[in-house]
Parts: C-alpha cells; sequence; structure tokens
C-alpha cells in the first residue's frame, strides 16, 4: 500500500555540512561584506541524534562529570590560568597550544560578524543574545570563550580547512577548563551551560568529526535543572531571567529536534524541567526566540509527538494500540487548537520578520500534524498527504527568501516537499531549495533536493493524493534524519538494501521502451563481475603469452575477464554488437536468433589496472553501454549516444557504481549514479540510490596520475603542489578505477592524468573516457580530456584506438585544473 514520504525522508538523512561557494579569511573580515545577506547556516542542521537518558542516577551533577570528565581527549589543551593573557605566538611551543593576540582579534571579528548570526533569526544583530548576552560572558569566563572560539574556527573551517586545528584545539580547551571549572565551583551555572550548549554546536560543525554530541545536550540539561532548581531559592535579576530564558529556550530546541531524529527512545524529560515550560516560568511567550520564533509554545506539543512517533517506530507493530490512537488524538487536537501568541492586527507597527516568523510556526504546526498523521494512520482525517503538504508550501511561499527564518525551514520543507504530489508543486519545492542553496553556507539544501528527488522517483509517491489509511509506516527508515550532520559521502551502512530490478525498473519506469536495459543488460553485466573478482581470487597471474590488437602484453587473467563477458553476453538478445580494449572490433554478441526492438552495443575494458595485479591491489571492470549497433562514429557524441556505464571494483569486496542516463529524456544533463553490493551468488542490491560529487565535502581528494609528467612539466608539478598546499589528501592507487571509484564513494575527488609531448595520451576514449566521464558527469562532476580541454562526452569517438587525457572530479575542481594546466 502506498506510505507517506516524508517519514521515510527523514531517514535516508544523508544530508551534511557542505559549503557553497568558498568564502576566503579576507571577505569575512572584510567590514564592508554584507553579512546580513551571508546565507545563514542552519542552526536546525545541528540538532544531532541526541539519544538522552535522563535516568535518576543520571541526574546528578558528580555522577555526570565523572563520565564527562572520561570522555575528554588526551590532547594539550592550553592552561587553565591563562584567562585572557594572551601570548605572542602560537607557534613558539607546539605542545602548549596558545592563541595568538592576532588570532583572539579574527576570532572576535568572525563571531561577530558571522558565526552568531548563524544562530539567531533574528536580523538585528543588537537583539542577537549570542553577541549581546553570552559573548559578554565570555570575555570573563576562559572556558565560555574557548567554546565560542571552536564553534567560529569549525564554522570558518567549512570555507577555511587550516581553521579546523585551531578549532579542536579551543574545543579541548574549554572541555577541559569547564569540567574542571564545575568540580571546584569556579563558574557560574550559566556561564557552564551557555560553554556547554556551544560545545555541542561545535562537535557536530566539526565537519571531519563523527560526534553527535550526546554529551553536551545532557550536560546542558543537567546544568539546566540545576539552575532552576536555585531559582526557586533565590531572586533572579531581570538580566539574569532574561539569560535563563534564552539557554532555555536553546536547550528546548535541540532538545525536540533531536527527538524527531534519533534511533532510540528517548526517557522523559524530568518533572522540573516539564514545569518549567514557557509560560509556567513567566517566560515572554510573545517574545520572538532566535530559534524558535514564535513556536516556542508549540515546542512541548512537538516533543511529545516525537516520542510518540519513537515508540511507535520501535514496536514496529502492524496497527498501533488504543492507548497510542487515544495518546494521538490528544495530540492532534492540542496541534489543531494551536495557535502563535501574538496577533499582528493588534500590533500597530509590525515588521516583515514578525510576519514571516508567523507564517514559519504554521507551517512547523501543520508539519507536525502531518508526521502525527503518517506514524498514527487510524487517526480520524479526511485530508491526504499531498493536501497536507500543499498546505505547507502555502505557508512557506508566503516567506521570502531574503527572510532570516529562512535558517528553519528546512524541517518543514522536507516534509512537504516529500509528500508534494502535483508537478507544481514538486517544482515549487525544487525551485525552493535551490534558491535557499544560494543563501545557506552549508550544502544541505544541495542533498536536501538530491533525497527529495530520489522520494519523487519511488513509483508508489504518484498515489499519495488519495486519503491516508492504516498503510504501515517504514519507521526502519525514520531512524535517520535528514538534519543530521553526517558525512553525506560515506556508504548508508544503516539504509536497507533495495533489490537490484526494483531499483532499476523505478529509475526507468517513464521510459517503456527501455525493458531490456533495465532487466537484462545491466543486470547480466553486474552479475559477471563477481565471477571475474572470484577468477582473479583463485588464478595465479601470468603473461599469457600473447597480446591484443594495440600491441599491448595480455595477463591470463586479460584473457579470462574478457571471455567472462562475452559468454555472459551472449544469452542477452538486445546486446547486438561488443567490443573490447582486449579485441577492440564491434563483433556480433547474442548468439541466439531471437529478435528485439532494443539494440546496444557494448564497449569494455574486462580488466582495467592489470599492472598492479602483481602486489595484489584492486583492480576494476569499465562497461560502456551505447545505443544501436555500434559506438564509433564521426557525428554523433558519447552524451547522446551512451546511455549507461558500470565502473566494478575487484578488491577486498566486489562492488559497483552504475550510470544511467536515456538521452531522449530530454535532458541531457540529467542521470542517476547508484551504487552496488555484488556476491559470489549473484545477488545484487542497491546500496545507495544516489550517488553525487558534493560541492564542498568535508575532506578532499586529489590522484595525480603520471607524476613522473611534473618533472617536465611546470605547470603540473605547481598543481601538486597547489593540493598539498591546501592539505587535499592523496588518493592514487595507480589504477582508473579504484580512484575514481574513491572520489564517488567519497563525494570527493579530482583526477588527473595530464598530456605532454613526453606523456602521450594513453586511456582510450572508447573502453575507459567515456564510461568514466559518464558516471562522473551524472553524479554531478565534470570530466574533460587533459590535452584540449574538451568535455569527453562531447566529442564523438570515430575510432577506437582513440585515446586521449583525463581530469574529472568536482566541477571546481576541474576548471582548476583546467585554468592551471591549459591557460
Amino acid at each position: 500500500m502506498p506510505t507517506p514520504q516524508s517519514l521515510e525522508l527523514l531517514d535516508t538523512a544523508d544530508i551534511g555540512p557542505r559549503t557553497t561557494t568558498p568564502l576566503t579569511q579576507d571577505d569575512l573580515l572584510n567590514p564592508n561584506f554584507p553579512f546580513q545577506g551571508l546565507g545563514q547556516l542552519s542552526a536546525e542542521v545541528n540538532a544531532q541524534s541526541y539519544a538522552q537518558d535522563y535516568g535518576p542516577p543520571l541526574w546528578n551533577i558528580n555522577y555526570f562529570l565523572g563520565d564527562y570528565v572520561n570522555s575528554l581527549p588526551n590532547t594539550p589543551v592550553m592552561p587553565a590560568d591563562l584567562g585572557l593573557t594572551l601570548r605572542v605566538s602560537v607557534e613558539d611551543n607546539p605542545a602548549d597550544p596558545l592563541v595568538s593576540e592576532d588570532e583572539r582579534g579574527q576570532i572576535n571579528t568572525l563571531f561577530l560578524r558571522a558565526t552568531c548570526h548563524n544562530l539567531s533569526i533574528e536580523d538585528d544583530s543588537d537583539k542577537n543574545p549570542w553577541k549581546t548576552v553570552i559573548w559578554p560572558m565570555a570575555q570573563e569566563h576562559p572556558a565560555l570563550y574557548h567554546a565560542l572560539a571552536a564553534l567560529t574556527c569549525f564554522h570558518t573551517g567549512k570555507a577555511q580547512p587550516q581553521w579546523r586545528m585551531d578549532g579542536q584545539r579551543h574545543l579541548h580547551t574549554s572541555a577541559h577548563l569547564l569540567s574542571v571549572g564545575i568540580n571546584n565551583s569556579e563558574i557560574p551555572l550559566d556561564a557552564a551551560l551557555a560553554a556547554t550548549l556551544a560545545l555541542g554546536f561545535a562537535k557536530t560543525w566539526d565537519s571531519d568529526s563523527a560526534a553527535t554530541g550526546m554529551t553536551h545536550i545532557t550536560g546542558a540539561g543537567i546544568l539546566l535543572q540545576q539552575m532552576l532548581q536555585d531559582r526557586t531559592i533565590g531572586v533572579y535579576t531581570q538580566q539574569e531571567e532574561a539569560r535563563l530564558e534564552f539557554l532555555y529556550n536553546t536547550w528546548t530546541y535541540m532538545d525536540v529536534i533531536a527527538r524527531f531524529t534519533c534511533l532510540d527512545l528517548c526517557s522523559p524529560v524530568p518533572d522540573s524541567l516539564v514545569a518549567a515550560t514557557v509560560g509556567r516560568l513567566d517566560f515572554q511567550t510573545s517574545k520572538l526566540d532566535p530559534l524558535m520564533g514564535y513556536t516556542a509554545t508549540f515546542f512541548p506539543t512537538m516533543r511529545r509527538v516525537a516520542d510518540l512517533i519513537c515508540r511507535v517506530r520501535i514496536k514496529n507493530a502492524p496497527r498501533n494500540s488504543p492507548v497510542v490512537i487515544s495518546q494521538a488524538l490528544e495530540l492532534k487536537r492540542c496541534i489543531e487548537d494551536w495557535a502563535p501568541p501574538i496577533d499582528l492586527e493588534l500590533i500597530e507597527h509590525h515588521t516583515q520578520l514578525m510576519t514571516d516568523a508567523i507564517q514559519t510556526a504554521e507551517a512547523y504546526r501543520w508539519s507536525i500534524l502531518s508526521l502525527l498523521y503518517q506514524a498514527v494512520p487510524e487517526l480520524p482525517n479526511q485530508t491526504s498527504y499531498g493536501e497536507l503538504a500543499q498546505k505547507i508550501l502555502v505557508y512557506i511561499a508566503t516567506i521570502p527568501l531574503s527572510s532570516p527564518t529562512i535558517i528553519i525551514h528546512i524541517l518543514p520543507l522536507i516534509i512537504a516537499g516529500n509528500d508534494a504530489v502535483e508537478k507544481e508543486d514538486r517544482d515549487f519545492v525544487r525551485d525552493r531549495w535551490r534558491a535557499m542553496s544560494k543563501r545557506l553556507v552549508t550544502g544541505i539544501a544541495e542533498r536536501a533536493l538530491d533525497i527529495t528527488e530520489e522520494m519523487f522517483q519511488q513509483p508508489h509517491s504518484k498515489n499519495l493524493i488519495c486519503a491516508p489509511s492504516a498503510a504501515s509506516v517504514d519507521f526502519q527508515r525514520f531512524g535517520r534524519t535528514s538534519l543530521q550532520l553526517e558525512d553525506p559521502t560515506e556508504p548508508d551502512t544503516m539504509a536497507q538494501p533495495t533489490p537490484l530490478d526494483a531499483h532499476l525498473s523505478s529509475l526507468l519506469s517513464s521510459h517503456p521502451n527501455r525493458t531490456a536495459l533495465a532487466l537484462e543488460v545491466i543486470p547480466t553485466l553486474l552479475k559477471t563481475l563477481p565471477k571475474i573478482a572470484r577468477a582473479l581470487r583463485t588464478t595465479s597471474v601470468s603473461a599469457a603469452g600473447s597480446s591484443n590488437s594495440f600491441g599491448d602484453d595480455q595477463l591470463n587473467v586479460d584473457v579470462l575477464a574478457e571471455n567472462l563477458i562475452r559468454d555472459a553476453i551472449a544469452s542477452v538478445p538486445s546486446i547486438i554488437t561488443a567490443s573490447s580494449e582486449e579485441d577492440p572490433v564491434e563483433k556480433p554478441a547474442y548468439r541466439g536468433t531471437s529478435e528485439t526492438s532494443e539494440k546496444y552495443t557494448i564497449a569494455f575494458d574486462p580488466l582495467d589496472g592489470s599492472s598492479i595485479i602483481g602486489p595484489n591491489w584492486t583492480v576494476g571492470t569499465i562497461i560502456g553501454i551505447w545505443d544501436g549497433v555500434s559506438a564509433v562514429s564521426d557525428t554523433a557524441t558519447p552524451r547522446a549516444r551512451q546511455v549507461a556505464s558500470i565502473l566494478g571494483v575487484l578488491g577486498p569486496r566486489t562492488s559497483a557504481v552504475v550510470a544511467v542516463r536515456v538521452p531522449e529524456s530530454g535532458d541531457s544533463g540529467s542521470g542517476n549514479v547508484f551504487e552496488c553490493a555484488l556476491t559470489d551468488d549473484g545477488t545484487v542490491e542497491v546500496l545507495r540510490s544516489r550517488v553525487t560529487l558534493s560541492d564542498a565535502p568535508k575532506t578532499q581528494y586529489f590522484a595525480p596520475a603520471n607524476l613522473r609528467c611534473a618533472a617536465e612539466n611546470e605547470k603540473y608539478a605547481a598543481l601538486v603542489n597547489h593540493y598539498i598546499k591546501q592539505k587535499y589528501t592523496l588518493r592514487y592507487s595507480g589504477g582508473l578505477v579504484p580512484d575514481v571509484y574513491h572520489a564517488l564513494v567519497k563525494g570527493h575527488g579530482i583526477y588527473t592524468s595530464p598530456v605532454t609531448e613526453k606523456s602521450p595520451a594513453k586511456l582510450r576514449r572508447l573502453y575507459e573516457l567515456a564510461p568514466i566521464a559518464l558516471l562522473v558527469e551524472c553524479a554531478g562532476g565534470v570530466a574533460l580530456d587533459s590535452k584540449d580541454g574538451t568535455h569527453v562526452l562531447d566529442r564523438p569517438v570515430k575510432d577506437t584506438d582513440e585515446r586521449g587525457g583525463l581530469v574529472c572530479g568536482n566541477k571546481e575542481d576541474v576548471e582548476f585544473v583546467r585554468a592551471q594546466l591549459l591557460a
């Protein structure tokens, strides 16, 4: 039965931190740079899966501090007595890292002019509590200062990677000072709480860290409870009350968002914190909160909904119990009865921000109701998921993209976007994500769009216009979240694999004339790869005593791989002809007599990298699938003729990435790349339904092929030095397949194989360049011929022996190489 998409999407959750156009340090320090127009890093993104346990033993500050101190890395920190006294240089004593005056000045400027704005929807910086409340406290408490410094360094480090190590240094120093200060009662609770919250954000902003920040959100809850207890026995000044309100609301925001995204059932918040719900502490409910906007009074209901959804998911029963349905009905009424705590008609001079915040609050309200319906479909409801999505999208559409509230639109847009049914609604979602990607400083909008497109491709998504039923929601996937700061380039080991035939049928569902491609051609070729891998493991490598048509000496495994592929395709009627690097003549492939309307030719390199088989390194198979009976043409380009390509990796495990792009779709730039796991028994499962090259990944990789060329080519030598100075990670194995595969799997990589007079082109266009180029471009990258800078897919392959060079990878890196080598 059809199921709503938004719950499923929250678990695909490969959205991670990525930056758009990199900002330079000079940009951030330039007093004329328009920071109010700078895309805001969504604080929503930083709420991690804090699977908290608020059991009685934990609600003891000394118990917590023991675990907290033990969890600190054994890393050199700045002396506790450093205070705000600075030495001259960080380089004086590397074992005792300190803050130079220059670094402190830069951190001050960056935090006040950039970082603090990424944690608040207030467009007036004088109303931003991180600037007006927290920053002044930091000048008196080193633990808090270093927490904010770590946050600033990690924020800047997304565009300037060299800041990351400084961020680590500040983070460890803050954690050390904080634990010592609390143990010795040397730091006020409010400063300790602020530092803990900042550390929680900083841990998730560290692009090279897999930490979720659970320790910090748990610790913040403990400190907050202590502050609330102290408040009952003492009198707070107005300033202290405002500070408590801000810290409480920030913790509430993190806690509630986390409950929608964690895998485990979160324990209830202690009664002392429940009693502190906004309104019972005399907080100003009509005040615009920096993160919750006008939804502060709605977040307690959101917390209850999140807890209920989590219980339903964990139980994973075919139906919900009467108790759950009754609780859900009560929550449904609370959601429907809730209204923003402010009426603009009663305010004479209201601002655009106030209007935007109200519309955002309504978008949140209906988004949470949609999730509740999906978790408990037994609830009475005459509204379809698609209609609810339309309602949410209308609220979002009324908010201009220039609004600061855009930093908290991610959750409602994801929920509504992936339950959208009508074409116009889906187009609006696409346009909104693209527009947001220009505003947000992370790449979450781009990744959200990628995931949304995946959900749009699900066959059952077209049926969502019908009213919801008691369909089984896929709660196995709900445990992961698109709000989670994870590396989007790592394989999703928690996702359930998808059968190959189901995935290909979905991809090509709008192309009924490609049935054989989906059900016969691609599956047959993929199932041949484990046979080649098994043969490599069981066969001694030796010279075959022959050479191919190009004059290259052949190994016995070259011949073996060639024969396995030819035997496999001989049983596929739609594969009319085939040629290979070992036998580069297009010959009839199918040995039967059946007729077929689909006609393809296969061009393949059966065993790429045979020169590194000796040391038992990873090698691979490259396959291009072309329309028609020949891949060779004087006029038709690979972009117009090549419909799919396969990169098989034969290493410790057998896997493959597959690109599929149908030229008649009308968009030569579209396409899909997915990753498969292959087993010896012939099973092929899709591990990742969409593989993409990130615009700004957390780690940058380079693979400089033919490094000897740098000795004779100054430009290439300078390029390699550039990668080293920019701290790119070297990933060059000597094999084209593993190097390109590594870039695709990691989400970043730049492969360069230069062409010079002394280093002529070696890669064959038909058997290596064209299939690789299709994979890279379908993943969002670029592939150029390093000889003349032309796009590989835009040059016809006129002969099977044509050769070229290759530069491929992420767009920005490829353009940089083009400018450096070919200018």
